[in-house]
């Protein structure tokens, strides 16, 4: 047979091997998503407290305001421009809604397909960008079916989907970080900008601040390492001082741009932020610098964590710029929010992001020096090893069953929200209910995933109406007294916090006089109890028998400024603080 014969034949298989390659992971991941969100959401409790269920109420607002045709873009504008959590990130997912309306179902599959996936779509195409600064050393021939493997490997991250299927929309900040970091490769850290690449950058790198406030650590990190990295290539410039004249005057126009961006739609939060030491006010929220890296490694995993050094050894090898941006940044943004706050699941986004550029970097590294055969068992082994991964993480059927591949994996759990003796939670809200139907309003003395009054919120919305929000966090919240002047207490046994000992005195020093009937507690009577509750922990209802006199804030006042002694009672706001 002739050679041209057996090419045309062997180019043929390929082209038809590739495609249905192609195919059967695009059906694949278009089947697993709404199946795996399905799947995860109804073996779930409601149990959506604190921001699980903060944005999922706003989406759910924020749909009812476009079908009422209600002034829903005045309120979005006014949002952003005043809110911590504003309506930014959950405005795109107006459609879902719209169809939908309040299923969790179509919430956490908006956020999938608007940011999620477009996360992978980004990652997969910076990495594949970034692998070709390495072409001094080795080509990688970049197909359709190479961009669906690395495509297919960041959609299946689970730290991705942690956030997502816990109802938290932070993904979306992602979009823009990605892209500005490809902006950031493609002008060599701005050294080349046009003044078009510089306004789409000032833009791009004021999205994430404007959908989450929490992006500015990553923000400042990313601009940092980019000054730095410019700086570095100007230095080694003939025309040293022309390319440093135009690195200051690129990131200077980017700063006022952005300045310019964050006074227009963003002033009053601005003004607030400026104002306001969020190092002391989510002390409470502070663990050790060593068991912050403890908690990363577990969420990571060894592979994960393994793939990323090594990345970071083979950029340094091949000189990979990028690579070495991705690796710095995430480092120095973990640095920089570690000193404020230990990370949740929704804050080391924009890491895992960068680090799992770095990560993917070894393998693509090996793929173009192994057989076609190699090749497609390494993108079988990954493919498979970030679903088992992801069924570890989030369904907890496979503890018992796999726990011996468990050392390869992360050490996180996020299982769908299971509620222990929810028949008690029940009678308890059906107790509440009957004591306010005259309208007598109730304050919870609780603050964990065990109780909390955002807790009771989500089992039954109707609550709200005679529902007084309690503060939890001493140094966010200080003590409003609002909460004490209610006419019902929901108190436990023992008390219940979320967060380190002695950071939540607002809630268990009134927590404690009720339920041991001292000092102010003794205006208290208890009316219903006990209702066991989750984790041994019961809770009891009491009603206020005398007004909280001035003297009962007084003492309170007194007890609280052992540890905080600048606290002093607002008359005037109902606060002490």
């Amino acid at each position: 047979m002739p050679d041209n014969q057996i090419d045309s034949s062997y180019f043929s298989f390929q082209t038809f091997f590739r495609i249905a390659l192609s195919g059967a992971i695009l059906l694949a991941l278009g089947a697993f998503i709404p199946l795996f969100i399905g799947y995860y959401i109804q073996h779930e409790d409601p149990a959506y407290l604190w921001d699980w269920g903060g944005y999922f109420n706003m989406y759910q607002n924020f749909g009812n305001m476009i079908r009422h045709k209600e002034p829903w873009f005045s309120t979005l504008l006014t949002s952003i421009r005043n809110d911590d959590y504003n309506l930014f990130p959950i405005s795109f997912l107006a459609p879902f809604s719209l169809v939908f309306q309040s299923s969790r179902f179509g919430y956490v599959c908006g956020i999938s397909l608007c940011y999620l996936i477009p996360t992978a779509f980004i990652s997969a195409f910076s990495l594949l960008s970034m692998m070709s600064y390495d072409k001094k050393h080795f080509h990688f021939p970049v197909t359709g079916t190479s961009f669906l493997c690395v495509f297919a490997f960041f959609l299946t991250f689970y730290p991705f989907w942690a956030p997502t299927l816990r109802g938290l929309p932070d993904i979306a900040g992602l979009i823009p970080l990605g892209l500005a970091t490809l902006l950031l490769m493609r002008s060599h850290f701005l050294t080349t900008a046009s003044w078009k690449t510089l306004v789409a950058f000032s833009v791009l790198v004021w999205l994430p601040f404007a959908l989450r406030r929490w992006y500015a650590f990553s923000i400042l990190a990313m601009l940092a390492v980019a000054c730095i990295l410019a700086a570095f290539s100007a230095f080694q410039s003939e025309n040293r001082k022309k390319v440093l004249f135009h690195i200051a005057r690129a990131y200077g126009l980017c700063g006022i741009a952005v300045g310019i961006l964050l006074i227009t739609f963003q002033n009053h939060l601005v003004f607030r932020i400026l104002h306001t030491s969020y190092q002391e006010a989510y002390a409470g929220y502070h663990i050790a610098f060593l068991m912050q890296l403890q908690l990363l490694y577990t969420t990571t995993g060894p592979c994960y964590t393994a793939l990323f050094w090594c990345g970071v050894f083979l950029a340094i090898k091949n000189k990979n710029i990028p690579i070495l941006f991705c690796a710095n940044t995430a480092i120095l943004t973990f640095l920089l929010f570690s000193h404020t706050q230990a990370l949740g699941i929704q804050h080391v986004l924009p890491i895992f992001f960068w680090a799992a550029l770095v990560g993917g970097y070894p393998v693509l590294c090996l793929s173009r020096i192994v057989s076609v055969t190699g090749r497609s068992l390494l993108t079988a082994t990954l493919l498979a090893y970030g679903l088992l991964a992801s069924v570890i993480v989030f369904v907890p059927q496979a503890d018992g069953r796999l726990q011996g591949v468990f050392p390869l994996f992360s050490k996180e759990r996020i299982a769908p929200l299971y509620v222990e003796h929810m028949s008690e939670y029940t009678r308890l809200i059906t107790r509440l209910k009957e004591l306010t139907k005259d309208g007598d309003t109730f304050a919870v003395f609780a603050s964990s995933a065990v109780l909390a009054d955002s807790l009771l919120y989500e089992f039954d919305h109707s609550l709200e109406k005679n529902l007084v929000w309690a503060s939890q966090v001493d140094a966010r919240d200080h003590l409003n007294l609002k909460e004490l002047r209610a006419a019902l207490a929901i108190v436990t046994d023992p008390p219940v916090t979320h967060l380190a000992k002695g950071s939540q005195q607002v809630i268990t020093l009134p927590n404690e006089c009720i339920f041991h009937q001292h000092d102010f507690g003794t205006a208290y009577q208890q009316v219903a109890g006990p209702f066991s509750l989750a984790e041994g922990h019961k809770a009891y209802i009491y009603h206020r028998t005398r007004p909280l006199s001035d003297e009962d804030i007084q003492w309170i006042q007194e007890q609280l400024n052992h540890t905080y002694p600048t606290w002093k009672w607002n008359r005037a706001a109902g606060m002490i603080e």
